[in-house]
């Protein structure tokens, strides 16, 4: 899925402490 593939790249890049709030969506995501 290219969407995931986006979404996890930005988390990698982020990896900062908004990481939690992305890691949250992406599970929501997931879902």
């Amino acid at each position: 899925v290219p969407f995931e593939v986006l979404v996890r790249r930005q988390i990698c890049r982020l990896l900062d402490p908004s990481l939690q709030c992305a890691r949250f969506i992406y599970d929501e995501l997931i879902k």
